[in-house]
């Protein structure tokens, strides 16, 4: 996702401009806004991807649950 906003930034704001065609302040502005836009959309990315997966199941559904380390618990007692 983050390559695609930094892609989208690059070809909004079409090309640098060299010593012959210095950019106008229009494509400027528009290089700006591009930029801004590039890193709100990383900031939100990074968020997201920074959730925990969650599961939603109907009550009573029967499940499996495979383990990959040892779960430590706590002795029962009544």
């Amino acid at each position: 996702m983050g390559s695609v906003l930094g892609a989208g930034a690059q070809v909004a704001t079409g090309g640098q401009g060299t010593a012959f065609n210095a950019p106008s302040f229009s494509q400027l502005a528009v290089s700006g806004a591009a930029q801004n836009m590039n890193q709100a959309g990383q900031q939100i990315t990074q968020r997201n991807l920074n959730l925990q997966p969650t599961i939603e199941i109907r009550p009573g559904l029967k499940l499996n649950v495979f383990v990959t380390k040892d779960i430590i618990l706590k002795p029962y007692r009544m």
